[in-house]
């Protein structure tokens, strides 16, 4: 039996123990209790089921909990907390979310990320409160990112602090805030690009425009080619919601020439530049570069642009008057995030994961 199996199976049946303890109850009791709710749970298999020894199968258990007089969600809870317990067993924790980061397992590493700052002995330090912080925003959970990030500031934060906590905050739905945390920064091209962001969240395009076209043009300060990449495709996506469909192609097309290869910006640019050719009616095309970006997002680990990706897709589907196709892709999409569990209101169109990848380089 693999390893986390036979931990999941021990940490219920210790849950269930302790539920059974806590009511005073002994095997026997539980047993005719369930006889009454219609599914029996034998006293045999109920001590097996709390050793360890044996699983129970849903029917059964929900037979239990109503039998025990506990809720399903309290008991989940309860459950979640034990599993978070066993995966600090040990001196293991503080290497295990490295482990997993390293694997690729986000959901594993914030999982014991969570459970090691709810100890907080000793309390985790900045760099791995910023890697948490990055695994989070990885599986588009853009509020735990924020509320992580917030936790990594220093008493002196240093400006790509203060810019990875306002990317989270525009993907947590705190457009806003973001844009007067970045009014207070010296102004910059990744400033700048931020600011764009910002004003595009809250749907003020004019000030979008303007911001991200002063980026290149300024001479604050020399421009970053992904940033520069970053800013065309804040452009391109600007004239994408205005319907301004031939501007919209044109800088879909330019941002896929800028920029890193390899990178978040690239993913960024190759989603935009597929959601601008469905506009233009170049269906293939878009198809063929949101392809790559769900590649180079399976690559790279990050899952949620992953799920966006898929999401791009089915446009370009109905375009071209597949409906089963683009109905299949929709559902494909939103089982990645659902998996990740995203923030449902997190707006996918926004390159959040790029500006993000710039604001501080990895830990």
């Amino acid at each position: 039996m693999h390893p986390r199996q036979q931990t999941l199976r021990s940490t219920l049946g210790r849950a269930l123990r302790h539920i059974r303890l806590e009511g005073r109850l002994s095997l026997d009791d539980v047993e005719r209790a369930t006889r009454g709710e219609g599914v029996r749970v034998t006293r045999s298999h109920l001590s097996r089921v709390e050793t360890g020894q044996a699983d129970i199968t849903l029917s059964r258990y929900l037979s239990l909990l109503r039998a025990l007089g506990e809720g399903v969600g309290e008991t989940t809870a309860r459950l979640a907390a034990l599993l978070d317990e066993d995966l600090l067993e040990g001196a293991g924790g503080r290497v295990r979310w490295r482990q997993a980061l390293a694997a690729g397992d986000l959901l594993g590493a914030t999982r014991v990320l969570r459970a090691l700052h709810a100890r907080s002995q000793p309390a985790l330090d900045r760099p791995s409160l910023r890697s948490w912080g990055r695994a989070e925003a990885a599986l588009g959970r853009w509020n735990a990112a924020c509320h992580v990030l917030r936790l990594a500031l220093p008493s002196a934060p240093s400006r790509g602090d203060v810019l990875a906590l306002a990317t989270a905050q525009i993907g947590g739905g705190q457009a806003a805030v973001a844009g007067l945390l970045v009014a207070g920064l010296r102004p910059d091209p990744l400033t700048r690009l931020v600011g764009a962001i910002s004003h595009l969240a809250t749907a003020h395009s004019k000030q979008a425009l303007e911001l991200a076209e002063a980026i290149g043009t300024a001479d604050d300060a020399p421009t970053d080619d992904d940033v520069a990449a970053l800013a065309t495709t804040v452009r391109a996506e600007v004239y994408r919601r205005q319907g301004r469909r031939r501007a919209a192609w044109t800088l879909g097309r330019r941002a896929l020439q800028m920029g890193s290869p390899k990178t978040p910006v690239r993913i960024e640019s190759l989603r935009t530049a597929a959601r601008c050719a469905a506009l233009a009616g170049r269906c293939g095309e878009g198809l063929k570069w949101s392809r790559r970006a769900i590649a180079l997002s399976r690559e790279l680990a990050l899952p949620a642009l992953r799920g966006a990706a898929l999401l791009d897709q089915p446009e370009l589907y109905l375009r071209q008057g597949n409906r089963s196709e683009a109905g299949a892709l929709r559902r494909r999409g939103r089982l990645v995030l659902r998996r990740c569990t995203a923030d449902p209101r997190w707006d996918t169109t926004l390159p959040l994961h790029g500006v993000l990848s710039l604001c501080r380089p990895p830990a």
